[in-house]
């Protein structure tokens, strides 16, 4: 797997109510980028 978001109402409804697109800010800045883009790297087209 190289990167997911789960958009369910479950997943974000706690913190960000209904402002997913919030959610969706603040999971971006916590990605590991760097983890991703070696992980990205090793697939084979």
């Amino acid at each position: 797997m190289l990167l997911t978001l789960d958009l369910w109402e479950h997943t974000d409804y706690l913190r960000y109510k209904n402002d997913p697109a919030t959610y969706i800010d603040k999971w971006l800045e916590a990605a590991n980028w760097d983890d991703l883009e070696k992980r990205f790297s090793k697939v084979k087209v």
